[in-house]
Order: C-alpha cells, then structure tokens, then sequence
C-alpha cells in the first residue's frame, strides 16, 4: 500500500458524501416545488371558488351584471395562470427528478428547453386573453403584438434547440 492510496480513498469518500449532499438538495428543492404547485393550486382554486360564489350570489339578487362578468373573466385568468404556473413548477421539479435519475446533459437540457416552451406559451396565452379583455388604445395592443411575436419567435426557437438536441445525440 503506497502513501497515495490512502489519501485516493479518503478523496472518494469526501467526494461520496458531497454527492449524497448534493442529492439531499435536489430533493429538499423538488419538495419545495411540490409544496409551491400546491399552494399556487389551491390558491387559485380557492380564488375561482370565492368568485364563483360572489357571482352567484350577484346573479341571485340582482342579474348578472358587466361588473360580475368582467369581474369573473378577470379571475378566470388569474386561475388560468396559476394553473400555468403550476404546471411549469411541476416541469422544474421533473427537470430536477431527470438530474438525480438520468445524470445526463442531453436529458437535462431538454428539460430546460421543455419549461422554456411551456413557461413562452403561457405568457402567449395569458397576453393575448388579457388584450382580449382590455380596453386600452392601439399603442398598447402594438405593444402586445410586438412581444407575442417576439415569445413566438422564441419558442420556435427553443424547438430548433431541441430539434438540434436530438439529431446532436443520435450521433453521437
């Protein structure tokens, strides 16, 4: 036994425990995503419950009127966002459950690329509902069309990467 070997076995086993640190991370971090989808779940539904119930209420007494309308098209899309949101935190946990499973790049990165796509659809979603609903004049729109187009553009984008991705690692 050289002099060496002992200080190679005690590097391994310095490097075996940051790697089970590393792990215990991910998973306090997968955890919290768990949690945090959760909350913004029931948060929403909660939020769409009360509105419902104010509506009906409003509906009961006095008709439906364009306050009780617009105001529950406004908190359908807050639910609509929240529910966005949720599926983009559960595609951040699944990034994370590819790391600790997988370990590889490829996987990981199309992850990444995935809730990329996902969190520009819902920003596309969201702005052209909300427009839909807006009353603002033409330069607001404009603004809005630009940045649609703009998160268009990046999501085929971010489909070239994958594309890319996957034709880099077939050949590999």
């Amino acid at each position: 036994m050289t002099q060496d070997e002992p200080s190679v076995q005690n590097t391994l086993k310095a490097v075996a425990h940051l790697e089970w640190l590393d792990n215990l991370a991910h998973i306090a971090v997968a955890v919290l995503f768990i949690l945090a989808a959760a909350s913004v779940l029931l948060y929403s539904f909660g939020l769409f419950l009360l509105q419902v119930v104010h509506i009906a209420i409003g509906i009961h007494t006095a008709g439906m009127s364009a306050q009780h309308e617009n105001s529950f098209l406004h908190i359908s899309l807050e639910l609509l966002s929240g529910l966005l949101f949720a599926v983009i935190l559960l595609e951040l946990l699944r990034t994370i459950l590819t790391y600790l499973i997988a370990r590889s790049i490829e996987a990981t990165l199309k992850e990444f690329l995935l809730v990329g796509i996902i969190s520009l659809i819902r920003k596309i979603l969201l702005v052209g509902a909300q427009a839909s609903l807006s009353t603002e004049g033409q330069h607001a729109f404009v603004q809005e069309a630009v940045g649609t187009l703009v998160s268009v553009l990046a999501v085929l984008l971010l489909i070239g990467g994958l594309i890319l991705l996957k034709r880099f690692y077939e050949r590999t």
